[in-house]
């Protein structure tokens, strides 16, 4: 997709914490997405380990990155950190321990493009193994759209992978921007659960 006009800016937020083992791999898979037009946002949340200085060596390499260092305050806390200073109008979040297909951001854009009404877009997760071996997590779910009741109704009922995880999705960065901005809830655990329980009411499509 690249820099051509009307491509949106997407805001990627890495929290980062003692993962040195993980994150260069992690980086790279963003870097080398598909989809350029990106603002790649990595929260070096008080790590003791060589990551503060690994995110500083990725801002020279790649103009596209920004690295906000703060003390410990745990994954909500760094994700927060993220969302305070992220410009882009579409919003998506890697674990640093994680890294994503080369083609994922502009294949979800490219849905959100295509279906003017939709707030947020998921895809599936595939899950690798020591030693290399692959699994598909609820990659055999077609492509579909939800509608607000259905989104809340699975969410509760915990269907179709609704409630897994902040970071197999993108989202229109409007939910985390005005008075009643979410935010993920810092000291609690399951914070993507809490998170999207406060987003998934508001879903106009997915």
């Amino acid at each position: 997709m690249g820099l051509e006009s009307g491509s949106p800016l997407i805001s990627v937020i890495v929290p980062v914490y003692g993962v040195e083992r993980y994150l260069d791999r992690c980086v790279e898979s963003i870097v080398d997405q598909t989809y350029r037009n990106l603002e790649i946002i990595l929260v070096d949340d008080g790590s003791t380990d060589a990551c503060p200085a690994m995110c500083d060596g990725w801002v020279k390499r790649d103009a596209r990155i920004r690295v906000v260092h703060k003390a410990n305050g745990g994954l909500s806390s760094a994700r927060n950190a993220g969302l305070d200073v992220a410009t882009g109008s579409l919003i998506g979040f890697v674990d640093s321990d994680d890294w994503i297909d080369p083609a994922m951001y502009e294949t979800m854009a490219d849905w959100m493009r295509d279906h003017e009404d939709a707030d947020v877009v998921m895809c599936g997760t595939m899950r690798e193994y020591e030693g290399g071996r692959r699994e598909p997590v609820d990659a055999q779910f077609p492509e579909r759209g939800f509608s607000p009741e259905q989104t809340v109704h699975d969410f509760l009922y915990h269907r179709n992978r609704m409630a897994s995880a902040s970071w197999n999705k993108l989202y229109d960065a409007r939910f985390f921007r005005g008075n009643d901005a979410v935010r993920f809830p810092e000291g609690l655990n399951n914070e993507d659960y809490v998170m999207l329980a406060q987003v998934s009411p508001r879903w106009s499509g997915l």
